[in-house]
């Protein structure tokens, strides 16, 4: 049950996610100086991503082990489970991608009639998409990498699509959707801990909210993390080949 799982207050889940982010700027800072290569936390890279996974991770586990998850057999349980976990997880992504694309749908259908009974002109319609898009730093940094540098697209994958989805799941699901399951009912906890998910996602906080709504749902169900950690991953991964893909 997760009433019954122990976690920590969230104060000291923000202390320790400030404390692994202020490791990660001064390791960003120390590669920085030794490589005289420009990387800042706002600068989106394959190394900032690197640090961020690892390191937070890494401040996660320490977590989990304070209070009193045996790691080691954690790893060994998801390790010998990790074909079924990845079957179950791979349903819930095309459910995922199932809602994504019925949403879609229900749009254009909205847009479709919109344009039948006259509401809207065809003209303002096609406008509205053929005005020119902002390319965001991160896009145009995957496009550099995937056209360029395989090797540095490759950590970029591993960072975003595992090291960051297992850190993530780890404090917004088990240690804050816990602690607020611990106080709620289950959907005052689910929308507040989804809400503090997107705040941290800036300007994907839309996208987050939506996903941290259905990564939470998962884990309710399941009360299995590596489930959720894949569903993440898969969820990750393919937004990134998306964009490399455009």
């Amino acid at each position: 049950m997760i009433a019954e799982k122990r976690t920590i207050s969230l104060l000291e889940c923000f202390g320790v996610w400030l404390t692994a982010a202020v490791a990660q700027g001064l390791c960003i800072v120390l590669y920085s100086l030794f490589t005289n290569k420009p990387v800042s936390l706002s600068n989106v890279t394959e190394v900032s991503y690197f640090l961020q996974g690892s390191l937070l991770l890494l401040a996660m586990l320490c977590v989990l082990s304070g209070i009193g998850v045996d790691i080691r057999a954690a790893i060994r349980y998801y390790a010998g489970n990790f074909p079924a976990d990845f079957r179950l997880a791979l349903k819930y992504f095309l459910v995922y991608t199932g809602i994504i694309a019925g949403i879609l749908l229900a749009i254009s259908l909205v847009c479709f009639l919109l344009i039948k009974t006259g509401t809207i002109a065809p003209s303002q319609f096609l406008s509205f998409f053929n005005k020119p898009k902002e390319i965001s730093k991160e896009h145009t940094y995957l496009l550099e990498i995937f056209r360029h540098s395989p090797a540095r697209l490759a950590i970029y994958l591993f960072s975003t699509s595992i090291l960051i989805p297992a850190e993530e799941e780890i404090i917004f699901r088990r240690l804050i959707y816990v602690s607020f399951r611990q106080r709620f009912a289950f959907t005052p906890a689910l929308i507040v801990s989804s809400l503090i998910f997107s705040a941290v996602h800036l300007s994907g906080a839309v996208p987050a909210f939506a996903a941290g709504i259905f990564l939470g749902w998962i884990y309710e169900k399941r009360e299995n993390l590596q489930v959720n950690m894949l569903v993440h991953g898969l969820i990750n991964l393919s937004v990134t080949l998306l964009i490399c893909l455009k």
